[in-house]
């Protein structure tokens, strides 16, 4: 049977929203409710993920949260790319850090623990 893995979001910003000026734009409390979403998000996939596997598929949800910890927007190594206002789009999705330190960790760890 194939092995299917469904990653989650990362915080976007520290768990407290403190950054001092960073993104003055988007205030503290605007952060801690993006936060917020992303916990919502996260546990929407991870349940529904659950639910899949309860059926007998082969199905786990990575959380990326462990690996972003201390790389969040504003912080001195963020994994993620900062707020661009040219192209929105590309706000906010991991960077190249993000992508390998970040989650291609977690889902290599993912694999050797679900193979095995």
């Amino acid at each position: 049977m194939e092995l299917r893995l469904v990653g989650g979001y990362p915080s976007l910003f520290t768990r407290d929203g403190n950054d001092n000026v960073c993104l003055g734009v988007i205030s503290k409390t605007d952060k801690l409710w993006l936060n917020s979403m992303g916990v919502l998000m996260n546990n929407a996939v991870s349940s529904s993920v659950s639910a899949v596997a309860a059926t007998g598929v082969k199905i786990h949800f990575v959380d990326p949260s462990p690996t972003f910890s201390g790389h969040e927007e504003c912080t001195s190594t963020p994994y993620l790319n900062g707020l661009d206002p040219i192209n929105l789009a590309y706000s906010f999705h991991p960077n190249s850090d993000g992508q390998t330190l970040g989650y291609t960790s977690r889902f290599q760890a993912a694999v050797t623990s679900y193979v095995s």
